[in-house]
């Protein structure tokens, strides 16, 4: 599996201030926004309050290719310098080190590991902006056009839409509830979970769960809910709503697929019932007891819905330890308790038939499940009504893995010749089936 990093691309924050003069205090000399010069981040925030300048902070990075764009493209642009010259003192902090920081960006190490861990500072660029008592009042993300950071310069300047100023009035219990979810969903793409989980339990609480049955099952209402899903506890008023009502739930949530209802339930007893016992067992380096776990489950949910939350589970723990006997014997059960025929599309039959022969190659020498999956890739290849190298591959490993070799290799050359490029992983397979080589790895 590819796990890919995505750069952060989101808002910022502004509020009310001017830049100083004199000394090396800013970068002169270039057009655009001027930026503090041989400073700390004590000083910089001394030097505000004593002027009453907000500060805005750019974190960025020496390999960030947007921070890059708005260095070029953003940060020279006359409007935009003069919304921050004349409003801020402008900053930026570089999260990353080189042998070639100058003195201005080695003031502030400090303060880039200190935004890193206080503001959730996880992906660049990312843009702080702060009161000039020195409290942090705004937080956005992401490479901007010209337009965007200048609608987002000036949503900032006013405290009504200052995404932390908002959470604080929350705290305080001042706060119009129209406004929360959208500070909420923006803490929770700016990669600050713990705030949003906070602040999303807050708005339910306090607001949605003293609503009446028909507003609090509202549509709205509702997708907020399953976009906060991670916070939400048997004890809360949509868990009882989905037992009692399933209907209810379903009927306002249709677009999210059948049965959504049950789906709730079944999340809420995954991360109650099964991820605590799992994530202590990995501490301890133990086997969970999946019999106390099948005891909790079943509290909640009927006996077929709890087999099939344990096998998930079981799944996932003997991947994560790399027990590819325990793995292969619970994924051919999950494998075989699947109904295609409930999946409508032909297309997505034919890659879960595949799927399912492929990993079994993959992780089982057991020889019923290897049996089983060329029955499963034939039917595949029935369904696909033409030659398909991938399936071919797969029914050719599958034979190979048997021992059937004489009966392999024609079928993975079948598959090479319809390869266009000639170094192929299938390529590859059919050297390694001539030369008498494993093609699996486990």
């Amino acid at each position: 599996m590819k796990h890919v990093f995505f750069l952060l691309f989101m808002l910022p924050l502004l509020a009310n201030a001017q830049m100083a003069s004199g000394g090396n205090t800013f970068l002169q000399h270039e057009p655009g926004v001027k930026w503090v010069q041989n400073m700390n981040w004590q000083e910089i925030k001394t030097q505000a309050k004593a002027q009453h300048k907000y500060i805005f902070v750019d974190c960025n990075a020496t390999w960030c290719k947007p921070c890059k764009i708005m260095d070029k493209d953003v940060f020279p642009n006359d409007t935009i310098a003069n919304l921050i010259n004349n409003n801020f003192l402008a900053v930026k902090v570089q999260v990353d080190t080189s042998k070639n920081d100058d003195a201005t960006t080695r003031n502030l190490y400090a303060a880039a590991r200190e935004f890193e861990r206080q503001y959730k500072v996880t992906g660049v660029p990312t843009f702080l902006f702060f009161s000039p008592d020195g409290e942090i009042v705004h937080k956005d993300a992401g490479a901007k056009k010209v337009g965007e950071f200048i609608s987002l310069v000036q949503n900032a300047l006013n405290p009504s839409m200052q995404n932390y100023t908002l959470i604080q009035d929350s705290r305080a219990g001042r706060i119009d509830y129209n406004l929360l979810p959208l500070v909420i969903k923006q803490f929770r793409e700016l990669g600050d979970k713990d705030l949003a989980i906070e602040q999303a339990r807050s708005y339910m609480k306090n607001y949605l769960e003293q609503l009446p049955e028909n507003l609090f099952a509202a549509k709205s209402n509702q997708v907020f809910l399953i976009e906060n899903q991670q916070m939400l506890t048997s004890q809360d008023r949509i868990y009882s709503l989905s037992k009692e009502k399933p209907a209810l739930i379903d009927s306002v949530l249709y677009f999210f697929g059948a049965g959504i209802a049950g789906k709730i339930i079944k999340s809420i007893t995954i991360n109650e019932n099964v991820v605590p016992p799992i994530e202590l067992a990995k501490k301890s380096n133990l086997e969970p007891d999946w019999n106390e776990i099948r005891e909790a489950v079943v509290q909640k949910v009927d006996s077929v819905k709890t087999a099939d939350i344990l096998l998930d589970a079981q799944l996932y723990w003997y991947a994560t330890k790399k027990n590819w006997v325990k793995y292969s014997h619970y994924y051919f059960i999950r494998a075989n308790q699947t109904d295609l025929t409930k999946i409508s599309s032909k297309e997505l039959q034919i890659f879960q038939l595949n799927t399912f022969a492929w990993d079994l190659f993959l992780y089982s020498h057991d020889k019923n499940h290897l049996e089983k999956a060329l029955i499963w890739v034939d039917e595949a290849i029935k369904l696909k009504e033409q030659d398909d190298p991938g399936l071919l591959d797969t029914k050719a490993n599958l034979l190979y893995k048997l021992g059937r070799k004489k009966q392999a290799i024609p079928i993975q050359e079948k598959a090479a010749s319809l390869m266009k490029r000639q170094n192929s992983e299938i390529h590859i397979a059919l050297e390694k089936m001539k030369r008498g080589l494993p093609t699996w790895e486990n």
